[in-house]
């Protein structure tokens, strides 16, 4: 399946639309753990959800390059961009508490490798490689800039004496 939606030029704007959705269901899952008392909830809530949307190109971008370091059949970056986008619908679990967000994470890496086994046509292991790479790559990226973002953030707040 990951060939057909790879191809289909029509597809780019449903996964846009998977990204998304599945983008807001994790936000409505972290939303519900966040204290909505202090004054920090929603600028968090966004970085969460803008670091989220942005690893989806990030890691079709990663895809791309490494798969051609693998294999000469490797598709262009929008068939990537599409598959990456389809595969970040188990993201959606993260609306459910507790375990939802892990389950999410576990079934996309799962996904990931498929689709790069598939769309790179690659041995098993040099999938693991490249979806490993692509799907955490963005992933550490956006705990970085979580970090920064939670620093400065910190850093406001004890200079402006703001309730935490």
């Amino acid at each position: 399946m990951f060939e057909e939606i790879a191809e289909d030029p029509g597809a780019t704007r449903q996964a846009l639309s998977v990204v998304v959705i599945a983008l807001l269901a994790a936000t409505a899952g972290r939303a519900a753990d966040i204290d909505w008392d202090s004054w920090q909830a929603l600028p968090m809530l966004l970085l969460f959800t803008i670091s989220g949307f942005a690893a989806w190109p990030i890691g079709a971008a990663i895809c791309s390059v490494m798969s051609r370091w693998f294999s000469v059949d490797s598709p262009r970056f929008s068939f990537w961009l599409r598959a990456v986008g389809f595969v970040q619908a188990p993201l959606a679990f993260g609306v459910i508490p507790v375990a939802g967000s892990l389950v999410g994470w576990v079934y996309c890496l799962v996904l990931q490798v498929v689709a790069v086994k598939r769309l790179a046509r690659v041995s098993t292991g040099i999938a693991i490689l490249v979806g490993l790479v692509a799907f955490l790559g963005p992933g550490l990226f956006a705990a970085l800039v979580s970090a920064f973002a939670i620093s400065f953030i910190a850093l406001v707040t004890s200079v402006l004496n703001l309730p935490h």
